[in-house]
């Protein structure tokens, strides 16, 4: 699996699991196998047009994530246009 290679992954709670299977009726063994409560990390990349990644955030806590300030001033950065965003 890509994201065992590059290791962004992280290993589902009981708890959560129990969320995703009974609430969000979501089978994570269904899945990816019996016993493997296992999801890519959240992440957010900023690619600039020759594919070169710029700017990265990947972290197995899933509720850290890039700061909005952060992704708009690193877009700005390259200098492409960002649309109608207010600063």
């Amino acid at each position: 699996m890509v994201m065992k290679n590059y290791k962004v992954w992280f290993k589902v709670s009981d708890e959560i699991g129990f969320i995703y299977k009974n609430i969000f009726k979501f089978d994570l063994d269904k899945y990816n196998g019996v016993g493997r409560w296992e999801l890519p990390a959240p992440a957010t990349y900023i690619i600039d047009v020759d594919y070169t990644v710029v700017a990265k955030h990947v972290d197995p806590v899933y509720w850290s994530r890039m700061e909005p300030e952060t992704i708009i001033y690193e877009l700005k950065k390259l200098g492409q246009p960002i649309g109608d965003i207010k600063t």
